[in-house]
């Protein structure tokens, strides 16, 4: 075989999480809440990252997320405490400027 071959590496290596939240709690800019949708406006280029760390944290409330390039829709099981997820995210550190959240 010739040339280049793309691979995909079956695991990635666990973060650990006092950094994920580091970088949620810089990259994030606003949360707002409409029933079980989160919708959290990110720094310019971070949505990604936040989404993904976020499925990383494999936050129990957390159905899935859905990143794009500076916002991202976070979809919370019907029955979600907001607080909880709130708490679970940030690890308690309040995020500046964050409106919405309760």
């Amino acid at each position: 075989m010739e040339g280049y071959v793309y691979a995909v590496k079956d695991e990635v290596e666990p973060a650990p999480e006092p950094y994920l939240r580091d970088d949620l709690v810089r990259g994030i800019v606003d949360i707002q809440f409409s029933a079980n949708l989160v919708v959290i406006k990110t720094k310019l280029g971070h949505g990604h990252s936040v989404a993904f760390a976020i499925d990383r944290l494999e936050i129990p409330e957390v159905l899935g997320t859905l990143g794009g390039e500076d916002t991202l829709l976070v979809v919370l099981h019907e029955d979600a405490d907001r607080g909880s997820f709130m708490n679970r995210l940030t690890g308690g550190v309040p995020l500046p400027r964050a409106g919405g959240g309760g």
